[in-house]
């Protein structure tokens, strides 16, 4: 189940990392949310996008996971632990520096855990490691009876002021990730964006 796409844009936008290398990498795209929100199920229906069998996983710390997927024209990371203090934080933001662009899971059928997860979405956000990396808000298990209305879900993380305030690119969509089946246009959201990003400032935004 799925609603459609919920674009805004805020001018100007600011580039988020992409090499200069004549052979350049890869643009990273982060998946994060709180626990449950739906990150591990959308990385493995993404799997069908990818040649791989099975998600990469790292651990660089322990209580720390890094899982990747390389698909055809982006990779999709995602971190794992249960709280972010500031030792977390720094960990996070030597990854954020190859990150170009964020997708934001929120599962909408928990409204304890909103202002959890905006504050913790405006501390990710307020890194200058991902100065104008656009942001897609998946507003997840929108098949339950229980869930807000993806409009209720933007509210309540004050998306708007939070672009605004980081001078970002945004959207917010409705979906299950468990029966996700829209796949191709998230992610085409998310490569036009990073590419835009990218042609109003690119590397030296990232600094």
């Amino acid at each position: 189940y799925t609603t459609p796409f919920r674009s805004r844009r805020h001018r100007p936008a600011m580039g988020a990392y992409l090499s200069q290398s004549s052979r350049k990498p890869k643009p990273q795209v982060m998946i994060h949310g709180l626990l449950s929100a739906g990150k591990t199920t959308l990385m493995h229906k993404m799997l069908e996008h990818s040649e791989r069998t099975q998600v990469s996983e790292n651990q660089p710390t322990i209580g720390f996971y890094v899982y990747s997927l390389p698909l055809k024209d982006v990779e999709l990371v995602s971190f794992c632990n249960q709280y972010v203090n500031s030792t977390i934080l720094r960990l996070y933001r030597h990854y954020f520096k190859s990150i170009s662009g964020v997708v934001w899971m929120v599962d909408s059928t928990a409204k304890e855990s909103f202002k959890e997860s905006r504050e913790l979405l405006e501390r990710f956000l307020g890194c200058s490691e991902l100065n104008g990396a656009p942001l897609l808000v998946l507003a997840n298990k929108q098949d339950s009876d229980e869930a807000l209305s993806v409009d209720e879900v933007a509210e309540a993380l004050h998306l708007a002021k939070i672009a605004v305030k980081t001078g970002r690119n945004w959207c917010i969509q409705g979906c299950s990730a468990k029966n996700l089946t829209k796949k191709d246009e998230i992610l085409d959201w998310v490569k036009k964006e990073v590419k835009l990003a990218a042609g109003s400032g690119g590397e030296e935004n990232k600094r």
